[in-house]
């Protein structure tokens, strides 16, 4: 009886050390590949978005250089509607030259992988906007939860 009794506390122990899922809540700007295929890369670059301000003045005042990997899921074709075609150098660009799409957001976020990464991961620099440089990551995968577009001054 008591070696049952230690093997049910035991099981309850181990039971409640697993993981939480984490849960991010942040503004800034999401950036959509327009592949939308096996090779797509999407990523969030989190920064405080001025609603007061329009895009241009908000992008030129981005000054973070760490993103996120986000996966939109069943949230990436409305996600694409609501936002700008850009560039690496523009963040406006008409007609089918647009490399990504950039859109002011509030998202929440989960992680989605086993959190053995904790180092944020330095790669090669992507430019964007004209203005945006992103040279490192957030450890981990994240899917979006939920999305609140930021309507900004035109």
């Amino acid at each position: 009886m008591r070696a049952i009794f230690w093997l049910f506390t035991v099981a309850t122990l181990l039971g409640s050390c697993k993981r939480k899922p984490v849960i991010v809540q942040e503004t800034g700007f999401l950036v959509l590949d327009n592949a939308r295929n096996c090779t797509s890369f999407d990523y969030f670059i989190p920064c405080s978005i001025n609603d007061t301000l329009t895009l241009g003045k908000n992008v030129q005042a981005v000054n973070s250089h760490l993103a996120r990997h986000v996966s939109p899921k069943q949230l990436e074709f409305a996600l694409l509607n609501a936002s700008w075609p850009c560039s690496a150098d523009s963040f406006y660009v008409r007609g089918y030259q647009a490399r990504q799409y950039l859109s002011a957001v509030e998202l929440t976020l989960e992680r989605e992988d086993d959190m053995s990464v904790d180092t944020r991961q330095d790669i090669d620099p992507i430019h964007l906007a004209g203005t945006i440089t992103v040279n490192q990551f957030h450890p981990g995968y994240y899917r979006i939860v939920r999305a609140k577009k930021i309507i900004l001054v035109e």
